[in-house]
């Protein structure tokens, strides 16, 4: 089972969706200020990453490593919560040395390929 507590809950989908990702075969809980007591005192010591998010980045801890997002670092014209995305992309693959595909490729083929694959 993995845990993550997250420090406010605006993200918990988008945070649930990427930890699964790269964890599938494990059972994902995400705990948030918002989760019930008795809940929190049951998940709480259990918790393999914790993500704290502030208005210029977030700090994220995956057991005993520390990863920083400087929000300002990189060019994000399309806002804080794609580019938090994109960091725990980023620190999940570092962690798990896995690459998983972002989005899903296949979902709009090019031009080219439709008429590349067409009959």
């Amino acid at each position: 089972m993995k845990v993550v507590k997250l420090s406010h809950p605006n993200y918990e989908y988008d945070v649930h969706s990427l930890v699964k990702a790269f964890y599938a075969e494990d059972q994902v809980t995400v705990i948030t200020p918002e989760t019930k007591p008795e809940k929190l005192a049951e998940l709480e010591p259990q918790v393999s990453l914790e993500i704290e998010l502030g208005d210029t980045g977030a700090k994220l801890r995956v057991g005993e490593e520390i990863f920083l997002w400087e929000a300002a670092s990189e060019a994000i014209a399309d806002g804080y919560k794609n580019g938090l995305k994109r960091f725990l992309y980023r620190t999940l693959s570092k962690v798990t040395r896995q690459e998983l595909p972002m989005g899903k490729p296949y979902r709009h083929p090019s031009h080219e390929d439709r008429l590349r694959y067409a009959g």
